[in-house]
């Protein structure tokens, strides 16, 4: 069981907003036992980078 939409939620009606998953060992997650290991934090954070860099480049942009 996971609460993860909480921030998203509060920001829907505000922005548009996505929510990035890594994995956690076991699945375990919002809680003081969840571990993510360094190279699935790394990936998650190249990609948040990669999309920030889309989005600054006009990905949003009307067409």
């Amino acid at each position: 069981m996971t609460i993860a939409g909480h921030d998203s939620v509060n920001m829907k009606d505000v922005a548009p907003e996505i929510m990035l998953f890594v994995p956690s060992v076991a699945g375990i997650s919002h809680n003081e036992g969840e571990f993510t290991r360094d190279q699935d934090i790394c990936a998650g954070t190249e990609l948040l980078a990669e999309v920030l860099h889309r989005l600054m480049s006009g990905a949003l942009d009307d067409h």
